[in-house]
């Protein structure tokens, strides 16, 4: 079973934010570490650094966006809600 403290180093967090970049959801994120979803919730209410390497920041739903061809309107409602396009 993975613990957090496996994941505090800075070349797994990079690794967290990267699969994030990518537009990995936070369930796929968690099984690929090996924990449930609700693991890692608690994980991100546990550590600040483990939260922030799985925020979504704007650019990354750029990319998204972009990838998935929507129009300039609905990519800018989906920046202005944060959520997930994938």
């Amino acid at each position: 079973m993975a613990k957090i403290e496996d994941w505090l180093t800075e070349v797994r967090l990079r690794k967290l934010a990267g699969w994030r970049r990518e537009g990995r959801s936070e369930e796929e994120i968690a099984e690929k570490i090996g924990i449930s979803a609700r693991a890692l919730a608690r994980w991100k209410k546990r550590d600040e650094r483990f939260r922030r390497a799985l925020e979504v920041d704007p650019e990354a739903v750029d990319f998204q966006v972009h990838k998935i061809h929507l129009s300039p309107k609905k990519a800018q409602k989906l920046r202005k809600s944060k959520k997930q396009c994938w």
